[in-house]
């Protein structure tokens, strides 16, 4: 975001990132679910957000998933107040009603890579 100066001398930008792939071939290596990334989106906007008023949740494609299920588990926690800093949510490509990218592919793989977040993408 530094190549456009307006942008990043007005705003903060906080990158929060967790482990995904499509595949992975090692039984011993799961994915994270979705519960799990989400509890961690938690802490990090607790701890890293402080000492802000203000605070956009902009995701991309499963992270729409993942600041919903954060979101919800909030709600569902009576934590509600928590959240009164988050002021917008902004998804791009946010399969909300599930992927059907490569379904054939998933079906036929899901069993295989043990990967509970393809599970969540299932249409």
């Amino acid at each position: 975001m530094s190549e456009i100066p307006a942008v990043s001398d007005e705003y903060d930008f906080l990158f929060f990132e967790y482990a995904t792939r499509p595949v992975t071939w090692n039984p011993l290596r799961r994915m994270p679910d979705l519960d799990t990334i989400a509890e961690s989106l938690r802490g990090f906007i607790g701890d890293l957000t402080a000492g802000y008023e203000r605070v956009a949740l902009v995701t991309h494609s499963q992270g729409g998933l993942v600041a919903q299920r954060y979101l919800s588990r909030m709600l569902l926690a009576g934590r509600g107040r928590e959240l009164a800093k988050i002021r917008r949510l902004v998804m791009f490509a946010c399969p909300n009603n599930g992927s059907d990218l490569f379904l054939l592919a998933r079906r036929g793989l899901i069993p295989m890579t043990r990967n509970s977040q393809e599970r969540e993408l299932k249409p």
